[in-house]
């Protein structure tokens, strides 16, 4: 409710102006205005009448949707801190709202309608507004001056100042010194306040640093149209300003330059973001909760889950739609500590929602809002690199080899560069990616190690190299990558190995050196994200024996994940190697030191071994904060003995001839290591996971499963090619003069020497959407393609069920994608993956999901979803997921010798001593209508004798789409129909699905394993799905934890226990079935109560 005392907002401004009147001079309207008169006034734009709720709000109304002016624009307004920790009311608030808990049944539908309500005033008030930008646009072109129209624009102009690249100022640069200097820069919008259509903030972003820029109409400067224009664009934009460098009234404390702001006097566009962002920079550079605030927040989120079953989910009031409408909130604070001293409460944006809402939204007095998921950041990677703690990253992983190569060229070390191709593995064959090189087997590089060594034998004496290093480990943890920098570096010594590890030891330490040095303020932004302390070390690096290791291991009481103590001869655990660090740091007061002496069993062939103890060998680990960031040794010299350990590691040695000949020619002892840059950087910076030093990463889920998909069943319904068309089309029609609408004819306005003259450069007009929304059916020819051609074209076994009569199909027009959803309620029950080539699926969600906000006031919840749609949802969009279904898939690889093991061939013989025959009916083949009869008696046979509770997703039918349907039916000797099983087509890459396997009552036994596995060995070359099942588990994914997820996981045990999901799992294990995760997927807070009922109406059905 609104609070009681709140102070009254200036009363609302008209949206139009008389004709002499100028834009700073604005008309008091009637605060009641009929609907008719916006009818009449807006007719020329197809707009529908709607009702027009007055409210508190107007004025902010007005500034945000670029209607009217508002009379706040006065000197004290003015707050020099731009974030501010609130939401600007929506342009289409409704009165004050309330959730009912345990309301009566009227209730709820009282609230549904409101909600409706709301949603058609929303629809109604974007048209509205962009109506009133159009109009804008229009009179702006008939009244502003070519010196005002000259300020700003959509393009950089030819010539002039905004062109000289010379001239632009970097952000970093300025400071107080330069304040009343005139300055031209380019940078990218980060954030922005908008306060009236003649003030704003924004702040402007290069890199690491943020400026304060203020936008507001002034004579001879930014007319208010320019200044409305300059609001409107999206954040993440890219901008040329040109203005004067001002003192602010106080520290503007949200940037990173405080004593200085921009005051615009002339803007060009260079680049908009022409897609939803799925996250705003400004929001990915908050620093994440720690201590009692994430406390308070994880409650508070948790409490909004479980108590609220009406609440808005993410679909509701996407946050994505602003970036692109330039209609942003009012940017989020770090802290709530980064408020300007300025910003009092009376200049807070003023809301008639309750006060649930505003602590959602993160008003004072609330807990700040969690930072964007770590998923979320990673999967939206450009986006996320550009946050200033991820540039700082960056920078200092460019300092760290720097200095590595500046330290070893200064000790005479020559850097070169070696193949990543070659014949054999310089450690095992077990971790390398192995390839085809033109009908030769070749290896991508473990690490450049053979050819270091080569290098040192053709008398280079000492050597580094920087490059890429690839290790084929299934390992998904937050060390390890499959591809990652290497620093490389191989010498010679005279008598000892530890002359290396001396020039290793110093030259790491040098790194941390200048880094502590020269990358300060890097490593003051890394900490606002990954708070850590500074890196000790001490002048005389402790170095400690392997043996004497494991003996302070063993001494503190530590045991490994086994039980059993460290062993001497074993290598150490990760957990082991933090464990010993902490006790190093206890006695030497360091975070590090050097291991020596590692026993041989883990070292690789060519470690020269301690010729003292062959147990152990001439070779260290150099370890950081509880990781091991470094590996090096002695290299084993002579050719003899080197030849006999790669017969001892088993290793080819036919693939190794080119390296054996640099010994058998003769090399010099030599020494030396190999460094990780991302686990360096990752360990320094205390960040926890590779992944954020590594600017693109590679694990072993990053690569999409198949870059090449088979040919289309259907290449007439090629979902690319049509949207390929589509976008030709388009393009066309813009490009075509004969077509293109005549431009509005501009006024002519006095110049300076009393002529008329028309401004030199045309004015790009913003237009209306139109009233129906692209995502509709239209009359084009992707729109009406058969869906069945879609499924054999791009589904897979859940797509199946969309022909069911209860399914809706939308459809998109420019492809002709479609999306299979079922309306339960309040809710759409969507089904399976979009039905188009799978890089379009994004463009297919974000129309689809926009369909289902704007035409059908649905909310999703996203059932039977592969691993990239998932990917999309969770990580890009932020929805929560779990995963509780699989599809059982029966690959071609291994499925001949799955059905020859076990109790399915006694079956088989059993069935083929029976005598039985089966009756084929292939891919349009007709089926006889007496057959079909048959059938459908033995069906109503098999469901009466079902019992218990049935879970399907799809009607039994089995005669749709019969042109994508191959039919066994099996008879006995006396012709009576023992069962039937029936394919689907599907994908090429998916094959084939069993859709249908009955084995009717009384049938013989074995016949149904036998017919199944006939009509597989048909198709040998293809896979096979049974389609979803339930999972033996029920896991979590992205963004449920606590009661929620305890709760649904009861519920899930409660369903599967009712109705005996996954009975039929063990026959298809036996036949080669494999598990594939599937997913559900629903935005946040998206499934509670009223979720899980329209869920199990959805199956029960």
């Amino acid at each position: 409710m609104p609070e009681a005392n709140a102070p009254q907002p200036a009363p609302p401004l008209a949206l139009a102006q008389s004709p002499g009147r100028a834009d700073s001079e604005p008309v008091p309207a009637s605060p009641a205005r009929s609907p008719s008169s916006l009818k009449e006034r807006f007719s020329r734009f197809s707009l529908l009448p709607g009702r027009r709720r007055e409210s508190a709000d107007a004025g902010k109304r007005a500034s945000i949707d670029g209607g009217g002016a508002s009379s706040g624009d006065t000197a004290a307004s003015r707050t020099n801190s731009m974030p501010a920790d609130a939401t600007p009311a929506s342009s289409v608030e409704s009165e004050p709202f309330q959730s009912i808990r345990g309301g009566s049944a009227k209730d709820k539908e009282r609230l549904d309608k409101e909600r409706a309500q709301r949603a058609a005033e929303q629809a109604h008030q974007k048209r509205l507004t962009l109506a009133r930008r159009m109009q804008s646009d229009l009179r702006a072109a008939q009244v502003e001056t070519p010196e005002e129209r000259g300020r700003y624009g959509d393009g950089v102009p030819a010539a002039g100042w905004a062109n000289d690249y010379s001239a632009l100022v970097p952000l970093e640069s300025i400071d107080a010194e330069g304040v009343g200097e005139t300055i031209v820069l380019r940078a990218r919008i980060h954030a922005k306040r908008t306060l009236s259509p003649h003030l704003a903030f924004l702040f402007l972003r290069q890199q690491t640093s943020t400026l304060q820029a203020v936008v507001a109409e002034s004579r001879g400067g930014l007319s208010l149209h320019a200044a409305k224009w300059i609001e409107r664009l999206p954040v993440e934009s890219i901008v040329i300003m040109r203005g004067t460098l001002a003192k602010p009234r106080e520290r503007v404390l949200g940037a990173t330059i405080h004593d200085v702001e921009l005051q615009v006097t002339d803007c060009f566009l260079v680049s908009r973001p022409t897609i939803d962002l799925p996250f705003t920079v400004y929001e990915a550079d908050r620093a994440p909760l720690s201590g009692a605030h994430a406390d308070k927040a994880a409650k508070h989120s948790e409490s909004d889950a479980d108590d609220d079953d009406d609440a808005p989910s993410d679909t509701d009031s996407p946050r994505h739609s602003r970036h692109l409408e330039g209609a942003e909130a009012s940017p989020r604070p770090s802290r709530l500590d980064e408020l300007s001293p300025t910003a009092s409460s009376s200049e807070q944006p003023r809301s008639s929602v309750s006060s649930r809402r505003r602590s959602a939204h993160g008003l004072p007095g609330a807990p700040p809002p969690a930072a964007v998921s770590k998923r979320t950041r990673l999967s939206n990677r450009i986006l996320d690199i550009r946050s200033p703690a991820s540039q700082a990253i960056f920078r200092i992983n460019s300092r760290v080899s720097t200095q590595f190569r500046a330290s070893l060229l200064s000790q005479g070390f020559l850097e070169i560069h070696t193949p990543k191709l070659q014949a054999g593995s310089s450690e095992s064959g077990s971790s390398v990616f192995q390839l085809d090189y033109f009908g030769r087997p070749a290896f991508l590089a473990q690490s450049p190690q053979l050819y270091k060594q080569m290098a040192i034998s053709a008398d280079l004496q000492r050597v580094f190299e920087i490059g890429p290093v690839f290790r084929a480990e299934n390992s998904n943890t937050a060390r390890h990558l499959t591809e990652y920098t290497g620093l490389d570096l191989e010498m010679q010594i005279i008598t000892d190995y530890h002359e290396a590890m001396r020039v290793i030891d110093t030259m790491l330490k040098s790194v941390f050196s200048a880094l502590q040095t020269h990358c300060k303020r890097e490593i003051e932004l890394v900490q606002r994200h990954w708070p850590h302390e500074d890196l000790v070390w001490l002048d005389e690096t402790p170095v400690i024996e392997f043996k004497e290791g494991v003996k302070m291991l063993v001494e503190s009481g530590w045991k490994e994940e086994n039980g059993e103590p460290p062993a001497e001869d074993e290598d150490l655990s990760t957990r082991g190697e933090a464990r010993l660090c902490e006790l190093v740091k206890q006695k030497y007061k360091t975070d590090y030191f050097i291991l020596d002496k590692f026993p041989a069993s883990v070292r690789p062939f060519y470690t020269h071994l301690d010729p003292e103890n062959p147990r152990f060998t001439n070779s260290f680990d150099i370890l950081l904060r509880g990781t091991e960031i470094c590996t090096g040794g002695q290299r084993i010299h002579d050719a003899r003995k080197l030849e006999a350990r790669i017969r001892e590691a088993g290793v080819d040695a036919r693939s190794l001839d080119e390296y054996m000949e640099a010994f058998r020619l003769g090399v010099s002892p030599h020494a030396g290591c190999g460094i990780g840059l991302e686990r360096i950087l990752t360990t320094f910076l205390g960040l926890g996971d590779v992944r954020w030093s590594t600017l693109f990463f590679r694990d072993p889920k990053s690569l999409p499963l198949d870059h090449r998909p088979p040919p289309l069943r259907h290449p007439e319904a090629d979902t690319l090619a049509a949207a390929s068309r589509a976008a030709l089309a388009e393009h066309d029609a813009h490009a075509s003069p004969e077509d293109a609408p005549a431009p509005a004819p501009l006024a002519k306005t006095p110049s300076a020497n009393g002529e008329a003259s028309t401004p030199a450069k045309p004015l790009v007009v913003a237009q209306p959407e139109p009233e129906g929304d692209g995502a509709q059916l239209a009359d084009g020819p992707p729109s009406k393609w058969p869906l069945a051609k879609l499924i054999a074209n791009y589904g897979d076994s859940s797509n199946t069920s969309w022909l069911d009569s209860r399914f809706q199909v939308w459809r998109h027009d420019a492809s002709g994608g479609a999306v299979g959803f079922v309306k339960r309620g309040k809710f759409a029950i969507v089904v399976g993956n979009p039905l188009c080539d799978h890089t379009q699926y994004r463009l297919v969600i974000d129309a689809f999901l926009a369909h289902l906000r704007e035409k059908e006031k649905l909310k999703p919840i996203w059932l039977l979803v592969g691993e990239e749609v998932e990917h999309i949802l969770g990580g890009r969009l932020d929805w929560s997921s779990l995963t509780c279904v699989v599809e059982q898939r029966v690959p071609k690889e291994g499925r001949a010798a799955a059905i020859r093991g076990g109790d399915i061939e006694k079956k088989l013989r059993k069935a083929e001593r029976e005598d039985l025959h089966i009756d084929e009916y292939g891919f349009r083949d007709e089926i006889p209508q007496d057959v079909k009869a048959e059938v459908e008696k033995r069906i109503e046979d098999w469901k009466k004798s079902r019992e218990g509770k049935q879970l399907h997703l799809t009607m039994v039918d089995p005669w749709q789409d019969e042109g994508h349907r191959a039919y066994y039916v099996t008879r006995s000797k006396d012709k009576k129909i023992q069962c039937l099983v029936v394919l689907a087509q599907l994908s090429p890459a998916n094959g084939f699905q069993i859709k249908w396997a009955f084995d009717f009552p009384g049938a013989i036994s074995g016949a149904i394993e036998y017919t199944i596995v006939h009509a597989v060995s048909e198709f040998g070359g293809d896979s096979f799905t049974f389609g979803a099942s339930a999972a033996a588990n029920f896991h979590t994914v992205h963004n449920l934890g606590g009661l929620r997820v305890r709760a649904l996981s009861k519920t899930y045990a409660a369903i599967s226990a009712a109705a005996g999901l996954g009975g039929k799992n063990d026959f298809r294990k036996k036949i080669g079935a494999r598990d594939e995760p599937l997913y559900i997927a629903f935005p946040r807070h998206g499934l509670r109560h009223g979720g899980v009922r329209a869920i199990m109406n959805f199956f029960e059905e």
